[in-house]
């Protein structure tokens, strides 16, 4: 409770008055905390271009299919701010891989290949809840010999 509410609560201020200054006071508080959070939704919401990206895999090799000699790969990529996580399709599986966000819109992670043949991996954007988004997907193949 703030300084005013608990002045007004005391038995010695006037109960009828206390009480309409005290409704009248927390009417104006709310008031000002939704001006104050509409300003910071606003403020939030005039950065939000500055942070679009397409939804790609952009590295290594462009993103591009590739071949390779080496048991793992550095998958690295862009996302829009609204995408949360990333579920890495590898195969039939939706594989569970700790992802870096080096930047509001990158990331990177971190695959093992199996050895001779073509690894087929797909990335899908995920929202807040962990939902797959749609539209945001996009694949690669790395060959490892």
């Amino acid at each position: 409770m703030c300084k005013a509410c608990l002045i007004l609560e005391r038995p010695l201020a006037g109960i009828a008055i206390g009480r309409g200054i005290l409704r009248h006071h927390h009417r104006q508080r709310a008031e000002r905390d939704d001006r104050r959070h509409a300003n910071r939704r606003d403020a939030i919401e005039a950065l939000l271009p500055n942070y679009a990206a397409q939804f790609i895999i952009t590295g290594p090799n462009n993103g591009n299919n590739f071949t390779t000699t080496s048991a793992t790969v550095v998958l690295t990529g862009n996302a829009p701010i609204e995408v949360v996580q990333i579920g890495v399709v590898s195969g039939q599986a939706t594989v569970s891989v700790p992802l870096t966000w080096p930047t509001a819109t990158t990331w990177s992670v971190t695959l093992a290949l199996q050895p001779g043949v073509v690894n087929s991996i797909s990335i899908q954007g995920r929202d807040r809840n962990g939902a797959f988004m749609p539209g945001y997907i996009d694949s690669i193949s790395i060959t490892r010999q």
